[in-house]
């Protein structure tokens, strides 16, 4: 039996090399400038173009098809999501349609297919202005604001009383958002919920805590996420309800939601695994890798539902996030490592380049990960860590 053919739009090469380390034969379609040479040596074919530019990917992912049939197709990376549906609803192939990757990319039709769901509706509106926004209100605060297609956790605004309405919309409008979502602010803890579906069944492979700093972004995750079974229980059931609702019925799923007094809320998701190193958590803690277990079961080589052998009980990730400055000097690197349980610690600036003030995912510094006996070992190891890496700053 020859090796499946898979299609894999955008992204990193770490998932191509999961592909064919699970028996895949690999396409990749990919821009110019993000094509490296560890992208050439994980590929046994590569197209190199605009993949968002479907008058030109599409015609030649055909013409590819008919000659060598491709099994699957799949983009990890956001704007490469839409897309990979559009190629799939061409050639035939199992997935999320692109009418569905859509749905997920676009919060504000996402909560109006939702509208009237016994569990899954939210109050949620399109506002452009002031005037909007205390409309949606009605009086009752707290509203978040954010993008309707955004990621990242880039341009959120909560905002807690009337008189803050004019500067959270000034900011929204100044970010680049004429118009944007706001929603019923859902108040609880958070978790993002990792899940592998396969024709039609969805599996919960973890439930993972997450930690909000300024802005909403995240700092820190660890996994498993501590909550009580019977809210465990109510998270995974509204997650399976909502994957069936909104289409996606295989391939892997990240959706976030809060755990309110009321019930579990899901805040938003995609179909495509979490950033974070999210992945990579999951798979120590359960065994299971997600992107890896996605081209095993295109080929054949694992059962359903997927089951693994954990390397931890325990993960974190802790990012780092110094103040705003010009970097003279990074320290304290080898001092965090030494921290017992500590996997990685990375540090993605260096000597003269300037940090800026935390407003998205992207302006983080690094992160540290480490393994505990329970959850809150393995997030008092991050943390500690963490906090070993200090950074000299100038002003930029």
């Amino acid at each position: 039996m020859s090796a499946p053919r898979v299609l894999i739009v955008g992204g990193k090469a770490k998932n191509l090399e999961a592909a064919r380390r699970a028996g895949c034969e690999v396409v990749h379609v990919q821009h110019v400038a993000a094509f490296t040479p560890r992208h050439a040596q994980a590929c046994d074919q590569a197209i190199l173009v605009d993949y968002t530019d479907l008058g030109v990917t599409l015609p030649l992912v055909q013409t590819l098809h008919r000659v060598a049939p491709l099994a699957y197709a799949v983009s990890f990376t956001e704007f490469g999501l839409v897309p990979t549906g559009a190629l799939r609803d061409a050639l035939g192939l199992p997935g999320p349609s692109a009418a569905v990757s859509g749905l997920l990319r676009d919060k504000a039709a996402m909560r109006r297919t939702l509208a009237g769901h016994p569990v899954l509706d939210h109050p949620a509106a399109v506002a452009a202005t002031a005037a909007d926004v205390l409309d949606f209100s009605g009086g009752r605060f707290p509203v978040v604001l954010k993008p309707i297609d955004g990621a990242g956790s880039r341009s959120i605004e909560r905002v807690e009383r009337p008189d803050q309405v004019d500067a959270a919309v000034a900011a929204m409008h100044a970010a680049g958002y004429p118009t944007f979502l706001a929603e019923r602010f859902a108040t609880g803890p958070e978790y993002s919920v990792e899940a592998v579906s396969h024709r039609g069944e969805h599996q919960i492979l973890a439930i993972t805590e997450k930690f909000l700093g300024p802005g909403h972004v995240e700092v820190g995750h660890v996994l498993p996420g501590r909550l009580s079974e019977a809210d465990a229980a109510a998270v995974r059931e509204v997650v399976t309800c909502f994957l069936d609702a909104v289409g996606v019925g295989d391939g892997v799923s990240h959706t976030e939601v809060i755990v309110t007094a009321a019930g579990p809320v899901v805040v938003e998701s995609h179909d495509r695994v979490g950033g974070d190193r999210i992945s990579e958590l999951v798979s120590l803690t359960t065994g299971v890798h997600p992107v890896e277990s996605l081209f095993r079961l295109v080929a054949g080589t694992v059962v359903w539902p997927l089951r693994g052998e954990p390397v931890a009980p325990a993960c974190a990730i802790w990012f780092l996030m110094p103040e705003p400055g010009l970097v003279e000097q990074v320290a304290g690197v080898d001092e965090a490592r030494s921290v017992p349980g500590v996997l990685e610690v990375s540090v993605s600036v260096a000597v003269g380049d300037a940090i800026a003030r935390v407003t998205c995912s992207a302006d983080r510094s690094g992160w540290v990960m480490a393994t505990g006996a329970d959850a809150a070992e393995a997030l008092e190891r991050a943390r500690r860590a963490a906090a070993l890496v200090t950074f000299r700053l100038s002003e930029a």
